[in-house]
């Protein structure tokens, strides 16, 4: 048992659930933020809390011995956690900051994604914890995976030469999925500066597929695809370079990099290889590595690579394509201070009273 007490703040799937789903289980080796907690030896899994008495009796099933609670408040004033996982719906997330703020003497939050049901929502969470003095990790679990931060260091280091196309294909919904593979995509090409959506695809009801594409400070702009009909799950990125190409499919699970190598037809020319070489597929195992990032972060204040400012800049690209779709496709700003300042990459304008809504 460690010496960092945790709490959850909800009682769900990604809280403690999912470990208990066979077909999670085959999958990954940690799944949840109660299985993490319990499987990390920096942390104590202290108490969880949630509204209802079913979600409560399903994790504790599962979760044998862990105090369980009905309400954020009555929980964090029995516990006094160190650190708080919060893992509710979007729509109650402001509330529950406000709650760990007020209790006082916590010392890190890790909130799932999306960090909030809109931009502005997800500033003031992040408001909050910056005036507590308490750092604010995001659950985007690629940046803390083996795999994919070998992946982003071949493109942050030029291993692919210049980026010349980058596909980011998803299914459930571009406030769902989609934001996995935008955060990746801001973690390897900078900060995403205009965004578009160039068709909105039907869907289950409350939830939005959007095409599109994002531009980035860096130049690379990346096309958003939306897929697959109810029930099925896509997460790819495919990045074509003056080098060679990187593909992530299978929701994360693998991780290709072609070089290139001469050609067996074309004397003189190259082509890709056959054979790419197979990065680390260790999606799985990522839930501890995001423990130790914030294990990391409360014991030798180390930034974790996956901040509240990072989650906000999340849904900024999602609400400029959502405001793009009202304004035939225009080029939207991703919104964030100045950014109507911004220089444009690659030549790309935006029109006038476009520019007028670059902020939240």
């Amino acid at each position: 048992m460690g010496g960092i007490r945790s709490a959850i703040v909800g009682c769900g799937n990604i809280a403690g659930l999912l470990d208990g789903m066979p077909h999670i289980r085959a999958a990954y080796r940690v799944a949840t933020h109660a299985a993490a907690y319990k499987a990390h030896p920096a942390f104590e899994l202290a108490g969880a809390c949630d509204p209802s008495q079913d979600a409560r009796d399903g994790f504790g099933r599962l979760w044998k011995g862990v105090p369980l609670y009905s309400d954020t408040a009555g929980m964090l004033a029995a516990v006094r956690p160190d650190m708080v996982s919060i893992a509710t719906p979007v729509s109650c997330r402001e509330e529950v900051f406000k709650a760990i703020v007020a209790v006082g003497g916590i010392r890190l939050v890790l909130c799932e994604k999306p960090l909030a049901a809109t931009a502005q929502a997800a500033e003031r969470c992040v408001r909050l914890c910056a005036g507590a003095g308490i750092p604010l990790v995001v659950n985007y679990l690629r940046r803390f995976d083996v795999g994919h931060a070998r992946a982003r260091d071949v493109l942050v280091n030029g291993g692919l030469g210049e980026v010349r196309s980058a596909s980011l294909v998803y299914s459930d919904g571009v406030r769902n999925t989609a934001t996995h593979l935008l955060d990746f995509a801001t973690w390897c090409f900078g900060a995403p500066v205009v965004a578009r959506a160039t068709a909105q695809r039907e869907s289950l009801p409350g939830v939005s597929v959007l095409d599109g594409q994002v531009a980035y400070v860096s130049g690379v702009v990346a096309t958003l695809s939306g897929v697959g009909g109810p029930g099925v799950r896509v997460a790819t990125c495919d990045v074509y370079g003056t080098r060679g190409r990187i593909v992530i499919d299978r929701e994360g699970f693998r991780l290709r990099r072609y070089r290139l190598a001469p050609h067996e037809r074309v004397a003189g020319r190259l082509q890709l290889e056959h054979k790419p070489e197979e990065l680390p597929a260790t999606i799985g195992e990522a839930m501890l590595g995001v423990m130790e990032a914030c294990a990391r972060t409360l014991e030798q204040g180390v930034q974790a690579p996956c901040t509240g400012e990072d989650g906000v800049a999340v849904l900024r690209v999602v609400e400029a394509m959502e405001r793009s779709l009202n304004s035939d496709g225009a080029w939207v700003p991703c919104g964030g201070p100045g950014d109507g300042d911004v220089s444009l990459p690659l030549g790309l304008a935006c029109d006038d009273a476009t520019q007028e809504h670059g902020t939240e």
